[in-house]
């Protein structure tokens, strides 16, 4: 029990990061209720929910952990890094995904035992982890190159988007085309388009002859469309012409709750005929007055978050958006040429930040591939040579068939004295020498 052990640290599923055999962090086990397994420095902790995320960690201290680990013993004929890195590698996460199916596949010791490890002596593992590391490290370092890179061109993106809306895009524009302008004015996004609700999805639609295809809050992301999945809904013939979505329109996430997922907003962009939206999406059609897509960039941009921010606000604590919130919105409006302007500069700029940051998720992507690649040759043997010094893979195997013919001879010996005392320990003893 996590009582017992107050001061030792406890790691559930999400302190391991995935993919990547990092530990993000940990919590003090005095917090917890539910009983717990204990691990040592050298134990290996494998995630037994959702293999496919593929979460491994070497312990580098002692500690307690969920349940969901299967915690793989230290083992003197297995290196624990060396298991580790074998963990890690795709062809193993493919065995331990295809084990089980449905929603929250799991995985238990009984069934991933069989994968065979390589017979290397331990003295070769040390070795090939070396090895590993050593190239990893260079790996890693041009990977923190590329991330970086690629938080510098959201900060770049944002930045744009912050100049646009002071007028610092057209400044030279402004002066070439003193006949194309008006005076910034701030208005509300009422005083500039049709603000309105959706459908409300209940039984009483399943009946109505009408069915049109609409959008869902599932749909409408940042300045994105994800039109994979798209329902339909029983619409009266008034409601179908009220929710008619039509190329242009503001598309904007009600939702509540979440600060960061409050006042998505996208355009949409007519790819489906007849498309409705629910009542948690809430549609602005900008009138003759306003670009949509400068009314778009503003609501992208820190100023526009920042006033989505302010309207989403409640007393209660919570964060929602409704449609005479969205009305309130603060706009700020130039001339429509000017609008025109901004676009256009944003539209160029934003492409070349789309395809640099292509280039980057590829390379990062290709690095991936390289490491796996490594694993691949690691243990194939083929990342560094043999030492002839190196236990034989023959005798290392027959050496271990031994060790487990006595382990069994022993535990039947003292099952004969106390077979709840063997059952326990027969258990304990397997899953030791089950990886080799």
């Amino acid at each position: 029990m996590p009582t017992d052990f107050p001061s030792e640290p406890f790691l559930g599923l999400d302190d391991i990061e995935a993919h990547t055999t990092r530990l993000l962090g940990y919590k003090p086990s005095e917090s917890m209720k539910s009983a717990a397994k204990r691990f040592y420095p050298g134990d290996v902790l494998y995630s037994r929910l959702r293999p496919y995320l593929n979460k491994v960690w070497l312990a580098d201290r002692t500690g307690l952990c969920s349940s969901e680990f299967i915690v793989l013993p230290s083992n003197e004929n297995v290196d624990g890094a060396f298991l580790k890195y074998r963990l890690n590698a795709m062809d193993f996460v493919s065995f331990a995904n295809s084990l089980n199916a449905g929603d929250r596949p799991r995985v238990d010791f009984d069934q991933i035992g069989p994968f065979q490890l390589p017979p290397f002596s331990a003295s070769y593992q040390k070795r090939i982890v070396a090895k590993i590391e050593e190239l990893f490290s260079e790996l890693e370092a041009g990977e923190a190159s590329l991330r970086k890179a690629r938080r510098q061109l959201g900060v770049y993106r944002q930045s744009l988007l912050k100049q646009a809306f002071e007028g610092k895009l057209t400044a030279k524009w402004r002066t070439q085309n003193p006949d194309k302008l008006a005076e910034w004015s701030w208005l509300t996004l009422q005083d500039i388009a049709d603000v309105t609700g959706g459908l409300t999805k209940n039984s009483k639609r399943d009946s109505l002859p009408t069915r049109i295809p609409y959008l869902r809050v599932a749909n409408v992301y940042a300045n994105e469309l994800r039109l994979d999945e798209i329902k339909d809904i029983g619409v009266t013939t008034a409601e179908a012409d009220k929710v008619r979505l039509m190329k242009g329109d503001l598309l904007i996430v009600e939702g509540n709750g979440s600060l960061d997922q409050i006042g998505r907003v996208a355009l949409w962009n007519g790819s489906i005929s007849n498309c409705g939206h629910q009542n948690h999406l809430i549609r602005a059609r900008c009138r003759a007055m306003a670009h949509p897509a400068f009314v778009l960039m503003f609501l992208l941009s820190p100023l526009g978050r920042d006033a989505i921010e302010k309207q989403a606000a409640s007393t209660s604590g919570l964060h929602t958006l409704s449609v005479s919130k969205v009305q309130r919105l603060p706009v700020p409006l130039c001339s429509l040429p000017e609008q025109q302007k901004i676009v256009r500069i944003l539209d160029e700029q934003f492409e070349a930040i789309e395809r640099n940051e292509r280039e980057l998720d590829a390379a990062l992507k290709r690095s991936e591939t390289l490491r796996q690649s490594i694993l691949k040759r690691a243990f194939s043997g083929r990342l560094v040579p043999q030492d002839p010094a190196d236990e034989p893979a023959p005798a290392l195997l027959a050496r271990l068939r031994v060790e487990r013919s006595n382990t069994s001879s022993s535990s039947a010996s003292s099952s004969s004295s106390s077979s709840a005392s063997a059952s326990s320990s027969t258990n304990s003893l397997r899953r030791r020498r089950a990886l080799p």
